[in-house]
């Protein structure tokens, strides 16, 4: 079903701010494009312009005006120019759906703590 769509909007809010929407992953792995709410760690997951990369695979917003403008830039042309604006991001998913979690893990983790730092924090080396 999640694949019948043209695009997520995703507003999860996470109290933590370290937990990542599993409905996002969900819509990446639909190649389902997402605009998601902006917190800390959701740029982990939704790869936006408004960040700086070079291959967005969303868009982020922080309040509701913010996601009025991102439906109007996209979709204020018409339905079939939206869907032509947002097939960038779908592109650029095809990373995510032949990336495994392995994958992710080691290129994330295991460089993290080969530079001695983990969380956000120092780890001590043994």
């Amino acid at each position: 079903m999640v694949a019948a769509a043209d695009l997520g909007v995703c507003m999860h809010m996470s109290s933590s701010n370290l937990d990542l929407p599993m409905k996002v992953v969900d819509m990446f792995s639909s190649k389902l494009p997402c605009f998601a709410y902006n917190y800390p760690t959701i740029g982990e997951l939704v790869e936006a312009e408004e960040n700086g990369c070079k291959k967005p695979n969303g868009a982020l917003f922080k309040n509701e005006s913010q996601l009025t403008s991102l439906l109007e830039s996209h979709f204020g042309q018409g339905v079939e120019a939206g869907i032509n604006n947002i097939e960038k991001y779908r592109k650029n998913l095809d990373t995510f759906v032949t990336e495994t979690w392995e994958d992710h893990w080691r290129e994330i983790m295991l460089d993290q703590k080969e530079k001695g730092c983990l969380f956000g924090k120092n780890i001590i080396k043994k």
